[in-house]
């Protein structure tokens, strides 16, 4: 989890600290174009497809949701 926390702030340029449970998606900090580039991100880093339909605010909000949900493709 922390490689994906240091992924988004890396990526986006986020001065702000970051947690295992920080909103990212519904508090704005990362918006769905940034969305969009992190998917791509997190593509490449861990070698699997995300199938874009597969994400939303109720499993891929926060950098603890993210690492359940790639550790589940």
């Amino acid at each position: 989890m922390d490689r994906i926390i240091q992924i988004i702030k890396e990526s986006f340029d986020i001065d702000e600290d970051i947690f295992h449970n920080t909103p990212l998606i519904s508090s704005g900090l990362i918006d769905s174009l940034k969305v969009a580039l992190l998917l791509t991100i997190l593509e490449r880093e861990y070698g699997k497809k995300i199938d874009t339909r597969d994400i939303g605010t109720d499993n891929f909000d926060t950098p603890a949701q993210i690492a359940k949900f790639l550790s589940k493709i």
